[in-house]
């Protein structure tokens, strides 16, 4: 038993004592059995030895099931008690496991917020060759998003660079752009492009000033245009060959033959399903090239 537990509704029947000497034959009140043995009891009613007996250990039954109902109980309690307790020390295991390596006095009467937010140091503020502005930060909260954000990085199978959209609820959506230091983003490989197309109308300004067939070198390049063009789309229609003809054609199961009507010619041989067999359906192969996407003809048809 347990502090909750009701003692007072497990107390012990008492069994209620008769005078059976005094006892006179007549019908029971509580069985209604005729011309028997039964004493007054305290509500002034007849009652047999056998009611008596049933009183009693009716009252023993109801004990019992409310000691039963007690234990399903408790159990149940501890049963909510114990997962309370294996969950709080899961997360004072993931809390010992997060801060592992961290003074006590540093973490102690903070939360992961305060802590984090005085885990940031500036360490250094100059302007960028871009013309921008840029920060150097250090401490234990940048490296932890730093981490962070690598994870993401990774995972998602970025090479040069990851844009992340986040929802601030005052400041509205906000893009944070990672990029590898070694890595160009679309806005310095949009710069490469613009400084190379300058260069080229340059060079071409200049052969046209050299080279008065003006009109001819327009005919070349636009021929050139055109001649990438088709080998763009010859290359679409390779790959989506070279896609169809990586999934081969699967032929269907075979036939076997087997004796069938004695009498009959046209049926004296009739073909069964074998996946071993050596005979194919035409129909079955001209369906599988069908669903395999491949087109074809029958010689003579």
């Amino acid at each position: 038993m347990t502090d909750t537990t009701d003692i007072a509704a497990l107390n012990r029947p008492v069994r209620d004592r008769y005078d059976w000497s005094n006892a006179v034959w007549r019908d029971c009140d509580q069985c209604g059995k005729q011309h028997t043995g039964t004493v007054t009891a305290e509500d002034g009613s007849q009652i047999c030895a056998q009611c008596a007996d049933q009183l009693y250990w009716s009252a023993w039954q109801v004990l019992a099931e409310r000691a039963l109902d007690q234990l399903e109980a408790e159990r149940q309690q501890r049963e909510a008690a114990e997962k309370a307790l294996s969950e709080k020390n899961e997360r004072a295991a993931a809390c010992v496991n997060a801060f592992e390596g961290i003074e006590t006095d540093r973490i102690a009467g903070k939360t992961l917020g305060e802590f984090l937010a005085g885990e940031v140091r500036l360490n250094k503020a100059e302007p960028t060759p871009g013309g921008g502005f840029g920060f150097t930060f250090s401490g234990f909260a940048v490296q932890l998003m730093a981490e962070s954000f690598a994870d993401q990085f990774k995972e998602s199978g970025a090479i040069n660079y990851l844009e992340l959209l986040f929802e601030h609820k005052e400041i509205g959506p906000l893009t944070v752009t990672m990029q590898r230091v070694e890595g160009l983003t679309p806005a310095h490989k949009l710069a490469a492009a613009e400084k190379s197309n300058a260069f080229l109308k340059e060079q071409l300004a200049q052969l046209a000033n050299f080279n008065p067939d003006w009109d001819r070198l327009e005919a070349c390049q636009e021929s050139w245009r055109e001649v990438v063009a088709l080998l763009k789309e010859k290359e679409t229609e390779i790959s989506a060959l070279k896609a169809k003809l990586a999934n081969p054609v699967v032929l269907p199961a075979g036939y076997s033959a087997r004796a069938g009507h004695p009498f009959h010619e046209g049926e004296r041989n009739v073909m069964i399903p074998n996946k071993h067999g050596d005979w194919l359906s035409r129909f079955d192969v001209e369906h599988a090239i069908h669903i395999a996407g491949f087109p074809f003809t029958v010689k003579g048809e």
